[in-house]
């Protein structure tokens, strides 16, 4: 990249270019260890960090993970090892040893930095990970079998290292949540991290004067962005591993303008029975650059209700014989009907029967649980009957095509103008022969492998 006026649009210029800036200024204010870092300091501790593992052997495209709550150290840990091109692998802690190990092995993990919290279960993990050279601790007490990592940075020096580093460089291995099997590992690079921290930037407005909380873990892509985020606008990044008893307290007391949650954490807050004597808490919640003044003033709450009635015709359904009555009386002649037929006829049934319940979701959530039950009150039926029948209804309860209800990016769409109802009912009914036709095919190639 010689010749670029800008420079490398790499990771680790964040924190050399935030110290230049921002000095001695406050930049992190870590909840879980009481640490409170400047903009120097962290880039001091960074290039001590990276030397360090430079000094160990550690070089360009080796993988190292990394395994802790939310600290500052982590957010050290991926600028230091995106200044030297060491390629990070973070581990969601919730995962079981065993995922962690096969995670570690398929990538060909080096070495692995670690919080001392986790020591029993490194310990434990280390005979399977025979390709893990070095074990790199932070927090205390540090394990017998690992480096400290106060003391590698303190006995390194603070200069930049010595190492090229190109926007096109892998930087660190995102891991997808593993809600359908082991979370699969996907490469960024430094290009892709340091462009994701510019843009929440800018997308949410974040300024010097902010005080950023990041309560996302930060071994995930979007705990990590708020941390590069902050650094980049040269905001305080108040670092707290969620407690919902505690957040509101430390909002008051460190004065946090901006914090990014779920709405599980806002829901828990919510029911906090002492939450009216933090009302002079002022928090900015902002999701994706939405304005919410905006969002109120221009939705049409008639959307949302459409939706909602959906889903709840579709629960009382559930929660009554109907639902089972109704199944029985449609799917008990398909029960012993040749592959290909039977799943033709369940495709296009369900596709029908969704302008009744009026919902994708609302038809899964009825028709799954008597199908599986329909299989299972027959006798000589086993897991693969059970699957040749539940296969094609749960493909076909993902098309969405023939009411505007029955999904709401459909609903979205339709609320927006962009076509009336019969526009797409008409189109959905020319569409439903070719996709259970199509859906159908899938699944006997699916199912006879």
């Amino acid at each position: 990249m010689a010749g670029k006026a800008t420079g490398t649009f790499a990771i680790g210029n964040y924190v050399k270019v935030a110290a230049a800036r921002y000095g001695d200024r406050e930049a992190i204010s870590c909840m879980t260890t009481g640490r409170r870092l400047t903009f120097r300091q962290i880039n001091q501790r960074v290039n001590g960090l990276a030397n360090g593992l430079l000094g160990l052997g550690i070089r360009k495209g080796d993988n190292t993970a990394f395994l802790s709550y939310n600290r500052h150290e982590v957010v050290e840990t991926y600028f230091a090892l995106g200044k030297i091109g060491s390629i990070g692998l973070p581990l969601n802690y919730r995962l079981s040893p065993q995922e962690m190990v096969e995670l570690m092995t398929f990538c060909d993990t080096k070495n692995l930095i670690f919080e001392a919290a986790f020591a029993d279960l490194v310990n434990d993990m280390r005979p399977r990970l025979p390709g893990v050279k070095q074990y790199i601790a932070f927090g205390e007490p540090v394990p017998d079998f690992a480096l400290s990592y106060e003391e590698l940075i303190r006995t390194s020096p603070t200069t930049e290292p010595d190492v090229e580093i190109d926007e096109a460089d892998p930087q660190y291995l995102n891991l997808t949540s593993g809600t359908t099997g082991l979370p699969k590992a996907y490469m960024l690079s430094q290009y892709n991290n340091a462009g994701a921290g510019a843009i929440l930037t800018y997308m949410h407005d974040v300024t010097a004067n902010d005080v950023v909380m990041t309560v996302f873990p930060i071994f995930g892509r979007v705990g990590f962005a708020w941390s590069a985020c902050s650094i980049f606008a040269g905001a305080r990044n108040v670092i707290h591993q969620f407690d919902m008893m505690k957040i509101l307290g430390i909002i008051e007391q460190e004065k946090v303008t901006i914090s990014n949650w779920v709405p599980t954490m806002a829901s828990f807050i919510l029911t906090l029975p002492d939450i009216e004597k933090h009302q002079t808490v002022t928090l900015s919640l902002r999701s994706n650059g939405v304005n919410w003044a905006d969002v109120e003033s221009s939705l049409s709450m008639g959307t949302i209700i459409t939706v909602a009635s959906g889903l709840s015709l579709g629960s009382a359904i559930h929660g009554s014989t109907a639902g089972k009555w109704l199944a029985s009386i449609l799917f008990s002649p398909i029960i012993g009907m040749p592959l290909f037929p039977r799943a033709l006829l369940l495709a296009a049934s369900i596709c029908l029967l969704k302008t009744m319940f009026s919902s994708n979701t609302a038809t899964a959530a009825i028709l799954m649980p008597v199908l599986i039950s329909l299989v299972a009150g027959q006798p000589g039926q086993d897991s693969t009957a059970l699957w040749q029948l539940v296969a094609p209804a749960a493909m076909a309860t993902s098309l969405s095509t023939i009411l505007t209800t029955s999904s709401p990016t459909g609903l979205l769409a339709y609320r927006a103008g962009y076509f009336t109802t019969a526009d797409m009912a008409k189109a959905g009914l020319l569409f439903l022969v070719p996709a259970s036709v199509s859906m159908a095919t899938a699944c006997v190639l699916l199912i006879r492998g």
